[in-house]
């Protein structure tokens, strides 16, 4: 397939075709200083917990992988501009709700 038919234009110029997936970036602020500080292990504990945290609020047809080292990508099927930005925004929500939760636990100790 060429590049024209994965990235076709829909007849206007500089308007790109809605495709059937949104996908979306992760990224984890800070991460590379924590891991710099307290070691690689610590990155890994926190992806795989943003990984936990946000599973359960993915619609059941996305997907979820390693992007890159410090990077998590979702393949969110068709939820529209505005369901990916609300779905984004609860995916926020859950995991500052999470490290609010964990910093808590972790104060009372």
């Amino acid at each position: 397939m060429n590049r024209q038919g994965i990235f076709g234009r829909n007849g206007r110029e500089g308007k790109p075709r809605a495709g059937p997936h949104a996908l979306i970036i992760l990224g984890i602020d800070n991460i590379r200083a924590l891991e710099d500080l307290f070691g690689e292990h610590l990155g890994e504990e926190i992806i795989d917990a943003v990984e936990a945290c946000i599973t359960p609020a993915l619609p059941s047809q996305a997907t979820m992988w390693r992007a890159e080292h410090r990077r998590i990508a979702l393949s969110i099927p068709q939820l529209g501009r505005t369901g990916v930005s609300a779905l984004v925004t609860h995916l926020q929500s859950a995991v500052a709700q999470k490290a609010i939760e964990t910093s808590d636990r972790k104060s009372t100790r």
